[in-house]
Formats: structure tokens, sequence, C-alpha cells
């Protein structure tokens, strides 16, 4: 009984924080009323409201992992200015920690999304609510299915043939606190995330808003699925079909398509954006990796648009939340970027050039690049085309996933920081790339922790 007890108390720990989070003021367009918090959800109009609430559902993506990773460098005056949890982030170094965190967020959306499903089951579903009925079953999966994948790529191993043995994360499937979790395989969580994202593709080719999930973003997240599998066909495939539905890019040579601010460049739900996410971070004070940043040429014009002057170095404000918080969407980009790679990767050469002159149209000033890019040996295409994603995709939440996978193939991509004097390391497929889960969660559960 008392394994059960513990898990009740984060439940209803998890439970109260929900509430108070469902009552501040979500996005204006849902005009969701406070008092839908109060009662217990029992229709379907509640339960839209629930997955509409974007400061629990779209913000459950984990920072750990952009924190951890090699976009930035830090001063020493701004190290020695955190508090000891992100200074451990920085270094790989983690003291235990408690709540508030990233697995308490992801789980956040996860129950609330089983809350959801959990109460469907217990509605009558007739011919006049159908439709209805069957895209919030959907969204919810998504939701459940998105925070997973997220999750899994922080705190577990990259996929590879040791995937049935290694430690994925807690694939909750009910909203039921009495059921005890337990950490599944990499395989089986994949398999899940799979699994429900395939049955989310009744969902309406584009949505009211960028904030829904919709056909285009799910076909998008089972790209960035099977890319994270380094399966490069599957994750060709649902690029290509994501891009058949909707494949509006945002024209860098266009004035009109960067009417943001000086401080950031790029409105928030631009016309690119297929599903909006973001991070709980912010890259303030953060300065660009040097060599990242001189790989941008001047006829790059995410050079401009991305960055801003720090110190002697530059700072990134390129984000596509329209402000400092950091995006973690999916993007007609990116999109692009999955397609070109993995056609790259099953030597398909033209179709890799032919998607990616599509994105340099519109990101550079002039017609150098395509030169180059035609020009470029089909050996070094598949570099060409990973070092165009780092650009594009900085600080999206994408790196740390990349870096493993990458790894996995053998790039040996080693990570090293500077700090006081003292030189840290993370070596390449260290088992310190599963970051560790929170210390209250382990003690409650018994669960197994990541070794450090």
């Amino acid at each position: 009984m008392k394994k059960v007890n513990s898990v009740n108390k984060i439940c209803l720990l998890i439970f109260a924080v929900y509430f108070l989070v469902c009552n501040t003021a979500c996005e204006k367009f849902l005009d969701e009323k406070s008092t839908a918090t109060t009662t217990s959800p029992n229709n379907l109009e509640s339960f839209q409201m629930l997955l509409d609430n974007a400061n629990v559902m779209n913000v459950s993506f984990p920072t750990f992992g952009e924190i951890s990773a090699d976009n930035y460098f830090l001063t020493d005056e701004t190290f020695n200015g955190l508090n000891e949890f992100r200074r451990g982030d920085y270094i790989w170094d983690w003291p235990d920690y408690e709540y508030v965190n990233d697995w308490a967020r992801g789980y956040h959306a996860v129950y609330v999304s089983n809350l959801v499903l959990d109460g469907l089951g217990e509605l009558e579903v007739t011919s006049s609510n159908r439709k209805q009925y069957e895209d919030i079953y959907a969204s919810a999966l998504f939701y459940r299915a998105y925070s997973f994948l997220s999750m899994l790529w922080t705190y577990s191993l990259a996929y590879d043939e040791n995937a049935s043995e290694n430690l994925g994360i807690v694939l909750r499937k009910t909203s039921n606190p009495v059921v005890v979790s337990q950490r599944s395989s990499v395989q089986e969580c994949y398999d899940q995330i799979i699994s429900d994202l395939k049955k989310c593709t009744t969902l309406p080719m584009t949505t009211g808003h960028v904030l829904r999930p919709s056909k285009v973003a799910v076909y998008g997240t089972l790209a960035r699925t099977y890319l994270s599998m380094r399966d490069y066909q599957q994750a060709y495939n649902y690029a290509d079909s994501a891009l058949v539905l909707y494949d509006n890019l945002l024209d860098f040579n266009d004035a009109q398509d960067t009417t943001g601010s000086d401080d950031y460049p790029f409105t928030r739900y631009n016309k690119e954006t297929i599903y909006f996410s973001t991070l709980t971070l912010t890259a303030n004070n953060w300065n660009t990796d040097t060599s990242l940043y001189q790989s941008y040429k001047d006829s790059d014009l995410r050079k401009s648009l991305f960055f801003k002057p720090l110190n002697e170095n530059y700072e990134f404000k390129g984000s596509y939340s329209g402000d400092y918080w950091l995006f973690s969407g999916l993007t007609t980009g990116e999109l692009l970027l999955i397609k070109a790679e993995s056609a790259a990767f099953m030597d398909s050469y033209d179709q890799a050039r032919s998607v990616m002159r599509v994105l340099m149209a519109k990101r550079y000033s002039d017609d150098g690049e395509l030169i180059s890019l035609n020009a470029l040996p089909n050996e070094q295409l598949l570099q060409f085309i990973r070092t165009e994603r780092r650009k594009e995709m900085i600080f999206r939440g994408q790196r740390w996933i990349d870096i493993k996978r990458f790894n996995k193939e053998g790039l040996n991509i080693d990570l090293t920081r500077i700090v006081n004097g003292e030189v840290y390391e993370l070596p390449a497929n260290d088992l310190r790339f599963a970051l560790p889960l929170p210390h209250d969660i382990i003690l409650e559960t018994g669960m197994q922790q990541n070794p450090k």
C-alpha cells in the first residue's frame, strides 16, 4: 500500500497544479472560461477546453536537452550566476533535483490527455457528435504521443539494436492514480508513440489554429519519430505525406515574411508553422557557438535574422515563437530537411538536391549556394544537408537527439565545456546522454535511475 499511496500523492500534486494552471489565462483565440476548470469534465466541450489549454499542452517539450547540447556557450560570469541545477545541466553533472521540472511538465500534458481519453470512454457516441468525439480522441492521443516522444529523447538512450533492453520512459495510459508507474523499454515506447500517432490520421488536414494538432502535424511528428529511430525510408514517407498536404514556406528574401520586430523578426503562428509548441526556456545571455555562427555565410539570410550581437559574440533572436521563448514546434522547413536528409541517406541524391533547392531559395539572398549544391559530390551531400539542418533548427530542442542518432552512425561527436579554467567532457555515446529522472520520482516509485 505504501507504493500506491506514494503514487496517489504524486497524482494529487499534479492534479492540484493542473487546476491552478488551467485557471490562468490561455490563448485568446480559445476564449477559455475559468469556470470550466472548477467542475468535473463530463462532456465534449469540457474535454476540448482541457486540450486547448496551451499553457499545459503546448509547453511540455523538455528543456534539458537544449541546455546540455552544443549550440552555445556561457561566460564564466553567467555560469557562476546560475543555480546548482542549471550549472549541472551545462556541465553534464546533475545534482538530485525535484519538482518542478521537465518530467512534471511533460507528464502534466500526458495526465490531461489521459483524463480526456478516460472521460471519452464514459460518453455515448451518436451520429450527431461522432466527428467531434473522434477529433477530440485523436487530439488527446497526439498530445500524449508528442509528450512521450520529446521525453523519450531526453531521458533515454538513442534507438539502436538494444532498444528492447534499454530503459525508456513511463508510458502512462490512464489517469487512474492507483496504477503504479514503471519504465518501459525504448522499443516499447517507440511502438506506443507510433501506434498513438497512426490513430490520429483521422484529424482534419488543417485546424483552426496551429495550437491544435492536424493531420499534417501527425505526419510531421511521425517523420520526426522515424528520423530519431534512423528509419530513413519511413521518415521520408511521412515527411513527403505532410508536404503534399501543406508546403507553405517563409521566404526570408521577402520583407513581408519577417514582419516581427528588430528584436524578434518572426511573428508567432506564422505561415510556416504546422504545429506550435515552445520550450519553457530562453537563450538570453547564451553565446552562440562560434564555429556554428561562422558556418552561416553572408548570403545566408538566417545570419542576420537569427542572431544579434552579444558583447563580442552573438545571441539567438530567431525563435518562431515571436518572442524570447524558444520554439519547438513543427515547420515546413523542418519537413523539407527530413525529406532531403532521408533521401540522401538512401542514395537518392537527385531527389535530395531537388528538395534542398526549395528550402535554400528561401534562405539565401543569391544563387551562389544553389550552384554549389548542384556541383557538390554525392558523397558530401548528406553532411551538407545535416549542416543545413543544424543551421535551420538551431535552438528548437532537436540538437540533443540529433547528436545521439549521429553518434549511433559513428560520427563520434564529443561535447566539451570549459568553465572557470576546468574542462568538462561528454564523450560520444556516453550513458549520460540519457538524462537523470527527478530524485523525488525515483524515491516515490522505486523506478530505476539512469546512470550518471
